[in-house]
């Protein structure tokens, strides 16, 4: 099982963050009541990495795996929308990038380990902002996150792992 320098340095981050992340979300809630300009640069980030996957993929011919990806995506945005608090539509972006990224890392493996190495992260993340002041560790939290690194790993495995024909790669 091999993690890159990227997935531990990301996986790293993602922990020690929760100490300073409440602070950066309440200024933004408080500070920045109309924060359009940071709207649309993450929109624009996301529709960046989007026309990037989108132009491999058509580059490629892998059409299948295209509309796999559009129907994850709409999975995704329509799965988050049902949350009203902020931090857990953050835990599966966040956790669905470690998944994926993971299983990048692992890419002729099985899909077990990264979805372990995710549930790893977020109890280790989430048994840290038990002990953090102003934090609370949330059982939901650890939920979120796997089922954000879940929709990473299928997503990985929708890009790279589907052929033309729909077949699996041997």
């Amino acid at each position: 099982m091999n993690i890159s320098l990227i997935s531990a340095i990301y996986s790293i981050y993602l922990v020690v963050s929760a100490s300073f992340m409440r602070y950066i979300l309440n200024f933004i809630n408080s500070g920045m009541k109309n924060f359009l300009p940071l709207s649309i640069f993450i929109s624009v980030l996301f529709a960046f990495f989007f026309l990037s996957l989108f132009f491999f993929l058509i580059a490629r011919k892998k059409f299948i795996n295209l509309l796999f990806l559009m129907v994850i995506f709409v999975l995704i945005v329509l799965y988050t929308l049902s949350f009203e608090i902020i931090e857990e539509r953050i835990h599966i972006l966040q956790f669905g990038l470690l998944g994926f990224l993971v299983s990048l890392d692992n890419k002729n493996r099985w899909y077990l380990f990264p979805l372990i190495w995710v549930f790893t992260i977020t109890t280790i993340d989430e048994v840290f902002q038990f002990y953090l002041p102003n934090r609370v560790g949330d059982i939901r939290d650890i939920l979120f996150g796997v089922v954000g690194g879940m929709f990473g790993i299928i997503l990985h495995y929708g890009i790279f792992k589907i052929n033309f024909k729909g077949d699996k790669k041997k």
